[in-house]
Order: C-alpha cells, then structure tokens, then sequence
C-alpha cells in the first residue's frame, strides 16, 4: 500500500472525540441505540465524485467486524481476506464514540496504526434497516458498508 494511501486511511479511519456520559435511553439520540450491537463489514472503498470505486485497500471481499457498546465504546477490526504474509492487510483500533445528528465521532485510544491514536474521526453514517454506510472525505471518498451480525 502506497504511503499516500496509508496516510489516507489514518486520516479516514480515526473517528474520535470524547464520549459523554451515557445517558438513559430516553435522551440517547435514535442514531446511536441503532448502532449499538456487531456489525460484519460488507465492503471497504474509495469512491470518485462521481460515484466509481477507485480503490479497495483491502481487496473485493475484505473482512472486518466493527461494535457499538451501550455505554459508547467502539471497536473496529478490518483485513484482506486470505492475507499470508504481513504489512498493510489488516488495521484494528478502538476507543469510544458521539452521536450528533447523523455524524458518528470515533475518539481512538489504541489502533494498529499509532499516527490515529488519539484522533478524532468523524463518519457521516447512513442507516437502512441492517444495512449501516460510513463515509469520510470528499476525493476519494472513503465507504464502508456494514450489515447488522446476528
């Protein structure tokens, strides 16, 4: 993986700010009681403007799990499936997360990558059913689709 693509990613994947209390489900926004659970990753890409894949930095069929806890942690694993030798082909980080609006804010604590520690990294999130898309940047826009694991 090249190193401008690399340090793509860390920009893309630190999603962070500071969790707030947990609050009792009647003040937890809707967005963040619907992301609480596993989630199994079902694509990994960089898209154009124009909507075309420009990049799958961990193949056409990537691995991955990412959970939401109650009290507003988060974890993230994601790799290239059938990966036998070491390098770029796996990235995992964790930390705690926000919810305003339909913006979800990873704060990571620790990550495969030490350049995010400490970041924030913010996704625009779309929800459809079991179906959860996160988005960040512009050119390429990095989306990642999940489905709800049962």
């Amino acid at each position: 993986m090249s190193r401008t693509l690399r340090v793509a990613l860390v920009g893309a994947l630190a999603l962070c700010v500071p969790a707030a209390p947990a609050a009792d489900a009647g003040t937890t926004p809707p967005l963040e009681r619907s992301l609480v659970g596993t989630w199994r990753l079902s694509s990994f890409n960089l898209v154009d403007p124009t909507g075309a894949v420009v990049g799958r930095p961990y193949g056409s069929k990537p691995v991955g799990k990412l959970t939401y806890t109650p009290d507003r942690h988060v974890w993230v694993v994601v790799a290239r499936r059938g990966a036998t030798k070491e390098g770029d082909n796996a990235l995992w980080y964790t930390g705690t997360f926000t919810v305003a609006g339909s913006t979800v804010t990873h704060r990571v604590e620790a990550s495969s990558m030490p350049a995010a520690e400490g970041t924030d990294q913010v996704r625009r999130a779309q929800l459809a059913g079991s179906r959860l898309t996160l988005s960040a940047g512009t050119n390429p826009k990095l989306v990642l689709v999940w489905k709800r694991a049962r």
